[in-house]
């Protein structure tokens, strides 16, 4: 049997908007046979990581907010990659 092909979908935002409700419906709608996907938010938590995590789905947040933030989120965005290995990053 053919293992998922792991997706990590990466956005900038997390509130209510047309780009996360195309993600939220990827996460609904996903064949979870043929696809293990993850989401990870640049920015804080919001509409939806919460949406997400009440589908039982792995949703991130690098809590980059402020320029001083943005190296350590390369780091923590770096360190989630090799740890989760996606096949694909969208």
């Amino acid at each position: 049997m053919k293992r998922p092909l792991k997706i990590m979908y990466l956005t900038d935002v997390s509130g209510i908007g047309g780009q996360e409700n195309c993600l939220l419906g990827f996460a609904r709608y996903l064949d979870k046979n043929a696809f293990q996907p993850f989401f990870c938010c640049l920015s804080g938590g919001g509409w939806l990581t919460e949406q997400i995590r009440r589908l039982g789905l792995p949703a991130y947040n690098l809590e980059i907010n402020s320029r001083y933030g943005y190296l350590r989120g390369i780091i923590r965005l770096a360190a989630l990659l090799n740890d989760i290995k996606p096949d694909l990053l969208h």
